[in-house]
Parts: C-alpha cells; structure tokens; sequence
C-alpha cells in the first residue's frame, strides 16, 4: 500500500478488532477498518493519542457515504492545553475542515456508531492532511495509534514539517525480554532503529527498538516496577 508520511496526520485508530456496544471494528494493515453490526450503543472509538498540529487549517474525511451525526461519523475534537473542549467538527461522508488556531491545543479524533444504527457495510478510511493538499485519496498515516499493549501508560506523537516525535511513558511490573509494549510506528517506517527508554525506579537506561510490526519493544528484561519515560524521533521522507 501507499505510504505518504506527508499527507495522512491521522494515526491507526483500531490496531486490534475490538467490539463496542455491538458494533464490530475490524482493522486493516493500511490502517483502514471495517465496521460491522447494530450498535445497542453508543460505539465510539477514540484515538488516544494527544496530537499536537501546527497551527493552521487542515481537512479530514474517512467517513463512509450516507452518515449522519444520528447514525455514524467521523469527528475530530480540539482541546486546550488544560483538556478543555474548545472545538469540533464532523465528516458523514463528504470530509470536513477545521483549524488549530493555538499550539498549546491537541487534537483527538474519533469514530461512532449512534444508538440503534447499523454499521455501515464500506470501509472507513481517516485521514488528516494539511488544507492545501486537495487530493482525498487515502494513504497510511504517519502515527501509531497511541495505544499501550501490556503495560498503563500513554504514547504522545507531534510532527512539524518532515520531523516526527514519539514519545510516553509506561509503567508496570515486570515486563520480559522483546514484549511489544506500544504501538510505535507504521512498520513502513520500523526499521530496527535502537532508543532508549529511561527506568525511573533505577535511572536505568532500558534499550528498546521499533520492530517490524512497528511496537516499540524493549531488548531487556526488567523485573520488578517499573515507570519507563520513552522518546523517539525521525525523519518522514
């Protein structure tokens, strides 16, 4: 598949297949996924990483023909920097705009699937992109999705320009040699490159790596509690 890391600010929202009040997300590699059943509820399906924008206007689509804010949507949420909601807009299917007019603000997008909706039997594609890029043909995005597999914790992502940063914390007890604790990077860009995490328990340095699936996963055991503090960065070309 395509891969622009330019283009697609979205992240891969349904790394795993996931039921939510009786609606059925299943993912694809691409980053896509497909939604299936009669929703008994609310099913909504969050992007959990804090993204931080440029400020500036961007567009968004993904959303399968013949939504509605009643049935399904795609929505993307502007907060401040205290979490406080201070804007929103939704794609049913024709995409949409909206603006970060403050760096302090993140964004958080999400998909849903309202009471006693059906899901919609097409696929949904989120993309983010800047405003001035006019094609809506979907690519992969350049982000992970944010989620943190075995441990609690959080994994943030920012990109100005071609420069990308990941970067969480996690914490737990025990954790052994090569488990895949976070959803990194789109294994597109996963090249083995080596970072490392920091063990605050110890002020140890953990050695980690983007494997070929694109998980952050640590090289070492490491027994006991532990809070790590991780940061990567690179260049999407």
């Amino acid at each position: 598949a395509q891969f622009d890391g330019v283009k697609n600010l979205c992240s891969k929202m349904i790394p795993a297949t996931v039921t939510v009040q009786g609606i059925t997300f299943t993912p694809n590699a691409d980053g896509t996924f497909k939604t299936t059943g009669t929703s008994t509820g609310p099913a909504h399906v969050y992007d959990e990483s804090r993204r931080h924008l440029p400020v500036g206007k961007y567009k968004f689509s993904g959303c399968p023909s013949g939504g509605s804010t009643s049935t399904y949507f795609f929505r993307v949420l502007i907060y401040d920097s205290g979490g406080t909601l201070v804007d929103y807009m939704t794609d049913v299917g024709d995409g949409n705009e909206f603006e970060i007019t403050d760096s302090s603000y993140y964004i958080r997008p999400f998909v849903s699937v309202n009471q006693g909706a059906t899901a919609p039997n097409d696929t949904w594609k989120p993309m983010i992109r800047n405003a001035e890029i006019a094609s809506n043909v979907y690519v992969q995005p350049v982000f992970g999705s944010g989620r943190v597999l075995t441990a609690g914790g959080n994994c943030f992502y920012s990109k100005i320009g071609f420069h990308v940063t990941v970067m969480g914390t996690v914490t737990g007890s025990g954790l052994s040699q090569y488990t895949k604790f976070v959803d990194g990077l789109p294994k597109a860009l996963a090249n083995n490159a080596v970072f490392y995490a920091t063990n605050n328990n110890n002020a140890s340095y953990i050695p980690c790596y983007l494997d070929s699936d694109g998980w952050i996963t640590n090289r070492t055991a490491i027994s006991g509690s532990y809070s790590l503090r991780f940061m990567f960065s690179y260049i999407a070309i």
